[in-house]
């Protein structure tokens, strides 16, 4: 599992907007998989499932800090890791880091399968509203270096992607493959080794006779 930055904007509001609906714009509309309709490129939220580019813009700078703007990163779930509903799992990831800081969170998301791995693009704000009092503060994606409790957001999503994905189901399904692979070696195995006993047997009884 995959989870990283790819930056995060911070700086005058006009500067960081333009930069923002160039973003938004490339990730809806950057080069497709074979397979990838354009109907299939959209971003949704935590509520909505279609959520308009023009909307998203307005909504992510209505929600700046004085840290960041915004920030941007993939989820990217490895082969082990079956998604079986990519916006739902997505949402559940997202559900969780809200608890895990505290904050009610301003995101929005896209599905892209133009690679060889499937991932989710997200744009989250740089502010958030406190679960507990309301009050609005700054949204911070820290590595353990830079956190002052030493907890890591990036591992933090990792696990709670592998957490949500099919990974236990996945890693099932090999180990049963596995046993049936060898119960279906079981009667070759069996048949090698009667083989061997009868020809030493063979051996044994022609030794005799001389």
């Amino acid at each position: 599992m995959i989870a990283k930055g790819t930056g995060f904007v911070k700086g005058k509001k006009q500067v960081a907007g333009k930069k923002l609906a160039y973003h938004l714009k490339y990730l809806q509309y950057r080069p497709r998989g074979s397979e990838e309709t354009r109907e299939q490129r959209f971003f949704f939220n935590a509520a909505e499932d279609h959520v308009d580019r023009k909307m998203i813009q307005e909504e992510i700078m209505a929600h700046t800090s004085r840290a960041v703007s915004y920030h941007r990163f993939v989820l990217s779930p490895s082969q082990e890791e079956p998604i079986l509903d990519w916006m739902e799992w997505t949402r559940a990831v997202m559900r969780d880091l809200e608890h895990y800081k505290g904050q009610a969170l301003h995101w929005y998301a896209i599905h892209h399968t133009n690679t060889d791995d499937p991932h989710i693009h997200i744009v989250l704000a740089g502010s958030g509203e406190d679960r507990q009092t309301g009050q609005p503060g700054p949204v911070k994606m820290l590595t353990k270096d830079k956190s002052p409790n030493g907890h890591d957001d990036w591992e933090f999503l990792r696990a709670r992607g592998r957490e949500h994905s099919e990974y236990e189901h996945y890693q099932y399904l090999q180990e049963t493959l596995k046993e049936l692979d060898r119960e279906d070696m079981l009667p070759q195995q069996l048949h090698r080794s009667l083989t061997v006993q009868q020809h030493e047997q063979n051996s044994i009884h022609k030794g005799l006779e001389r």
